[in-house]
């Protein structure tokens, strides 16, 4: 799957929970794996507009690991 066939399916599948409030917040996002980084970006982007104050984002591992 191509990075930006990634993008657009990551932007239709990631959402804030509702009632859950990230404004003015420090939020740590942990992913499995990062292939393209297009699900940390959408979700980056979608806390960004909710008014997180700051992301910290950690993978584990990346596709090319060895």
């Amino acid at each position: 799957m191509s990075t930006n066939a990634r993008m657009s399916n990551a932007k239709r599948s990631i959402a804030v929970r509702d009632k859950v409030d990230v404004s003015g917040k420090y939020v740590v996002l942990i992913d499995d794996v990062v292939t393209t980084g297009a699900s940390m970006a959408s979700c980056v982007r979608l806390l960004q507009k909710q008014g997180a104050r700051g992301i910290l984002c950690f993978a584990l591992t990346t596709k090319n690991n060895k």
